[in-house]
């Protein structure tokens, strides 16, 4: 068993330590990593909205490999290629929020597809943005009746009470 003060170890930043990046979102990503490991058991079910590259896809897919896995990413290089390395999960090449299914204007960060989203923002010098039309899907109208996610992770730059509010439909966020 790992105890508490393990694991605060390993995610504390070492002086001298190149191996721990000091920046939030390094961070973050290793720290969700580490709870996946804890809470995921091999069927568990798991949906990544804003896969992006499939980072987290990869270790839900690994860590609960008999489990059924949603993917949501709306560029469309990186859904297609999400296909073809994980092709046990469904992955949609949609937009996910709170508005009826259809089409809508998503920008693509060029230079960095991690940014993109559904709406503009400032964007530092030199990056370049590209509007595309996507498809719009609601988490209810995509997920089976019987399936019960043991985990949903959300990252859609700003977009993510959307997503929980077209979520299932006896949402604490919904209130129905």
């Amino acid at each position: 068993m790992v105890s508490p003060r393990s694991v605060m170890r390993r995610l504390r930043k070492r002086p001298g330590s190149d191996s721990f990046a000091a920046d939030r979102e390094g961070t973050d990503n290793r720290n969700l990593e580490l709870l996946l490991g804890f809470l995921l058991a091999e069927d568990s079910n798991c949906i990544d909205v804003g896969a992006n590259e499939g980072r987290f896809l990869y270790e839900m897919t690994r860590r609960a490999p008999r489990g059924r896995h949603l993917a949501w990413e709306p560029v469309p290089p990186l859904a297609a290629r999400q296909r073809e390395l994980f092709p046990t999960a469904q992955v949609h090449d949609a937009a996910v929020g709170d508005t009826p299914v259809g089409e809508t204007s998503f920008v693509v960060v060029k230079n960095d597809p991690a940014y993109s989203g559904l709406r503009a923002r400032d964007m530092p010098d030199g990056f370049k943005t590209e509007e595309i039309h996507v498809r719009m899907e609601r988490l209810d109208s995509e997920l089976p009746p019987d399936y019960v996610p043991t985990l949903i992770k959300i990252d859609v730059e700003g977009a993510e009470l959307g997503v929980l509010r077209g979520g299932p439909r006896r949402s604490a966020v919904t209130g129905r």
